[in-house]
């Protein structure tokens, strides 16, 4: 649900990890596993539209975003699924039992109407680049300013401490990558210059022959590039290479950004990010 919103990785570590992370200690899990658990399940964000790395495959490979997005929702939700059936093995295996609460669905149903208008954005901003309502750009003005008038006038919870540093953070945010982005553009020329994705695209297709060995050997530069690098620069530096060895076997774009974006985004950057579970939090005190 949070990947509906931010679209990184890196946010949904940090924000969820905080508030998850000592819950599930207090339910018995251990640290390990909290971390582990809130590390992998950051990728899925990656995944779930919007996503940023889809936007930065789709400017270097031409790639509709809308088609990126949509492709993303399938996969986002089988890791999701794959997670939670992880979770509840472990949970068996481990004994632990955990501190069920009631459900009560008035209770369920208010809070869900109270959150409706924030779990509305997620939707407008995958249904709208589908069918042509608007362009991302046009789409990304609109959900912030959707997202500040519910902050302010439904939520109210919007201060000009919050909005200036909502900005700096944009900002801030925003100069990175644009700084990754200028230094793959220049390196980008040079490789296009010195033809180097043809030449390499030609030596792996008469060096493997197979398509599914040059599949293979892509995954696996992917998952080694991934480790050391973060997600944003390796994308703008192997997508170059790998979008025309992959329309010389007959691989469908689409299907090379969700490669790229789920092998390069398994990296070390969720957990860098992650916050520390090394010692299990203080049981809250009975209401």
């Amino acid at each position: 649900m949070f990947g509906g919103a931010s679209g990184s990785a890196v946010a949904n570590a940090s924000a969820l990890g905080s508030v998850l992370i000592p819950w599930q200690r207090r339910q018995g899990f251990p640290a390990g596993l909290c971390a582990a658990n809130n590390a992998t399940a950051a990728v899925i964000d990656i995944l779930i539209p919007p996503s940023i790395p889809m936007i930065l495959y789709a400017v270097v490979s031409n790639v509709s975003i809308g088609d990126l997005f949509m492709a993303g929702v399938v996969p986002g939700l089988l890791m999701a699924a794959g997670f939670m059936a992880v979770c509840w093995w472990e949970a068996r295996r481990l004994h632990v039992e955990g501190r069920a609460e009631p459900f009560g669905l008035r209770r369920t149903l208010r809070l869900g109407f109270y959150a409706l208008p924030a779990l509305v954005l997620p939707v407008l901003i995958l249904i709208a680049p589908r069918f042509g309502f608007a362009t991302p750009t046009e789409i990304a003005v609109m959900a912030v300013l959707y997202a500040l008038v519910a902050s302010i006038l439904l939520y109210r919870d919007m201060s000009w401490a919050r909005f200036r540093k909502a900005m700096v953070d944009a900002g801030i945010a925003t100069g990175i990558v644009m700084l990754v982005i200028m230094g793959s553009a220049a390196a980008s020329w040079i490789l296009t210059y010195d033809q180097v994705p043809q030449r390499f695209a030609a030596w792996v297709a008469e060096t493997l022959q197979h398509p599914w060995l040059i599949i293979l050997a892509m995954n696996v530069i992917m998952l080694v590039i991934g480790g050391p690098l973060d997600l944003a620069p390796a994308i703008l530096l192997l997508a170059p290479i790998f979008v025309p060895l992959a329309q010389q076997i007959g691989l469908d774009p689409l299907q090379l950004g969700l490669m790229m974006i789920l092998n390069l985004g398994s990296g070390s950057t969720p957990r860098r990010s992650a916050p520390r579970c090394s010692s299990p939090p203080p049981s809250p005190a009975p209401a």
